[in-house]
């Protein structure tokens, strides 16, 4: 997989520090997902879960991140936004995601649109969905994965950078220095 996946792990080093940690308790369980509502774009993926995890800015437009529990509505989807989220109004997406304990069959989805207060409380309005592994199919992933090639090709022409080299071999012992912890 290698020479299909080498765009994986071409990656940006980027340093975060952190400058809070939020620790929440799981949400109580609550039975099935919410029914989809007519035309609502999403409404059909989020209703496949139970939760979804929304995605925001505060004022300062630092990330902020919440479970949540998306109810349809005629203008978009309610959410319940806990008091130590300081999500502002702004852009914003749901992310709902499934996989097997072996990280196959995965599926996931993103409902991007614009988190609006309304009077009693917060409101994602949809606007888009991006749905990068499909069905969770072999034929979505094989497609992902070579358009996610063509994407990593065009950005390094784009650039006019050269193809930087994978060190597989440091990946390699770090695979093994995990599986011997």
């Amino acid at each position: 997989m290698r020479l299909v996946m080498d765009w994986y792990y071409l990656r940006l080093l980027i340093t975060v520090t952190p400058r809070q940690v939020v620790v929440r308790p799981p949400l109580p369980s609550s039975g099935a997902p919410a029914a989809p509502a007519g035309d609502l774009v999403g409404a059909a993926q989020l209703a496949r879960f139970p939760t979804a995890v929304l995605a925001a800015r505060d004022a300062s437009g630092a990330p902020v991140l919440a479970r949540t529990r998306p109810v349809p509505t005629g203008e978009g989807f309610a959410v319940d936004v806990p008091a130590d989220c300081p999500a502002a109004p702004g852009p914003a997406a749901l992310l709902v995601h499934r996989h097997d304990e072996r990280l196959n069959h995965m599926h996931n989805a993103l409902v991007r649109g614009e988190l609006r207060a309304d009077g009693t409380g917060r409101v994602l309005v949809p606007g888009k969905v991006v749905e990068p592994m499909g069905s969770g199919r072999v034929s979505d992933a094989v497609s992902v994965l070579r358009s996610t090639r063509r994407a990593t090709d065009r950005y390094l022409s784009r650039r006019g950078l050269p193809r930087p080299e994978v060190r597989w071999a440091e990946f390699r012992a770090l695979a093994q220095d995990a599986r011997r912890s």
